[in-house]
C-alpha cells in the first residue's frame, strides 16, 4: 500500500482493539472486510456485488502492483463504493492471520478453485461469481471501466435465469444451462452454483444437455493433474508424457478438457526444448483457438516466438583468439 495508507490502517487497528471499529471491516484495510458472511450479508443489504480479491498482500509483486495503481487510488474508491462491498481474502508469508480467517479463505480458495494471486471475482450478493480477472495495466479508471465490462456477463446469467423460471422440464433445464454457458473461465462449475447443477441433472436425468459428462471430464482432468503433480515431485517428470497419452487413450476427451490435459504435458518440458513446447501448444491450439486455453496457449506461443527472436538479434560472442605458438626448448613448435 501507498505510505499514507499505512498510517492510517495503523490508526485504524488501534481503534478496533479498543472496540471502536468492527474488526471485519478494518482487518483487510481501509473499506475493505475479511468476513465472507458478513460480506454477504451486508451486499444483501445494501443490494450490491461483491468484489473479491484473493491476495497475497505481503509478497505477491502484482498484488502490490494493483492495490497501488487501482485500489488505492480515489478513482476506484469513488467508483466502487456505490457497486461492490469489498472483500479482501488474504495469503499472506509474512504475518500471521487469526485461525479461523486462515480457515475460512483456504476453504474460498478451493471452492473459487484460485491457483494464482491476485485473482479478483465479481459476485451477486449469495457469493455466486459472474466475473474473473486480475491484475490489469493502465491505472484506476481504466481498471473501473474494465470491472463494467466483464460485469456484463451478470445481465446475460440473470436473463438466462428469468427464462428458466418460466420454464418447465428440459426447457426449464435448458435455460439454466444457458446461464451456466454465459458465465467466462468455467466459473458455472465452480460449487456456488452446485444448487443450480443439481436442479439441471434432476430435469434432465438421461443428460441430454451433457452437464454431467461436463462435470464428470472436469472431475477426472482434475484428478489427473494432482496425480501428474506428485509424479513431478517425485522425481518421475520424464513420466509424465505417457501418463497423459495413457490417459487419453482411456477417456474420450474434447473440447477445453483435452486443451487442458495437453497443458499438462508442459509440466515435463525442459525449458530449453522449445520445439516440443511449441508442439504441445499447436495441438492445444488446433482443438479450438477461441477458449480461454487455447487463447493462453497462443499467448504463451507469441512469448515463446519473441523469445528466440531476441535470442538470435543478440550479438554472437567474439570466436576465441586462436593460440599462440613460440618455440619450444628444443627447437619445435608448441601450443601455449
Amino acid at each position: 500500500m501507498i505510505p499514507s495508507l499505512r498510517g492510517l490502517r495503523a490508526a485504524f487497528a488501534v481503534a478496533a482493539l479498543c472496540g471502536g471499529l468492527p474488526a471485519t471491516v478494518i482487518a483487510a484495510g481501509e473499506g475493505w472486510m475479511n468476513d465472507w458472511e458478513a460480506a454477504k450479508k451486508l451486499a444483501a443489504e445494501q443490494k450490491k456485488d461483491l468484489l473479491i480479491d484473493f491476495t497475497g498482500s505481503d509478497w505477491c509483486g502484482w498484488c502490490k502492483k494493483l492495490d497501488k495503481e487501482v485500489f488505492s487510488e480515489e478513482a476506484f474508491k469513488a467508483a466502487a463504493k456505490d457497486k461492490y462491498v469489498l472483500v479482501a481474502l488474504d495469503f499472506p508469508q509474512q504475518k500471521e492471520l487469526p485461525e479461523a480467517e486462515k480457515e475460512q479463505n483456504a476453504k474460498l480458495q478451493a471452492e473459487f478453485a484460485v491457483e494464482g494471486f491476485p485473482t479478483i471475482f465479481l459476485a451477486d450478493a449469495q457469493g455466486r461469481p459472474f466475473a474473473k480477472t486480475g491484475y490489469q495495466p493502465g491505472g484506476a479508471e481504466s481498471y473501473v471501466k474494465h470491472l463494467s465490462e466483464i460485469g456484463a456477463a451478470k445481465d446475460k446469467r440473470d436473463q438466462a435465469m428469468a427464462d428458466a423460471a418460466k420454464a418447465e422440464g428440459l426447457d426449464k433445464a435448458k435455460a439454466l444451462k444457458a446461464a451456466l454457458d454465459s458465465l467466462p473461465d468455467e466459473l458455472g462449475m465452480l460449487g456456488a452454483y452446485a444448487g443450480v447443477f443439481e436442479e439441471i441433472k434432476a430435469l434432465d436425468k438421461d443428460d441430454t444437455l451433457g452437464l454431467a459428462k461436463e462435470a464428470a471430464d472436469r472431475k477426472a482432468v482434475s484428478d489427473l493433474e494432482q496425480e501428474l503433480m506428485g509424479m513431478l515431485r517425485g522425481g518421475k517428470r520424464d513420466d509424465v508424457p505417457a501418463r497423459v497419452d495413457a490417459f487419453l487413450a482411456e477417456n474420450k476427451m474434447s473440447g477445453e478438457a483435452l486443451q487442458k490435459i495437453h497443458f499438462m504435458k508442459l509440466m515435463s518440458v525442459d525449458r530449453s526444448n522449445l520445439e516440443k513446447a511449441d508442439a504441445i501448444l499447436d495441438a492445444i491450439i488446433a482443438v479450438d483457438a477461441t477458449t480461454q486455453t487455447g487463447k493462453q496457449a497462443a499467448s504463451i506461443k507469441e512469448r515463446l516466438a519473441a523469445a528466440r527472436a531476441a535470442e538470435a538479434a543478440q550479438p554472437k560472442d567474439d570466436a576465441p583468439a586462436p593460440k599462440k605458438k613460440e618455440k619450444s626448448t628444443d627447437g619445435e613448435q608448441s601450443a601455449q
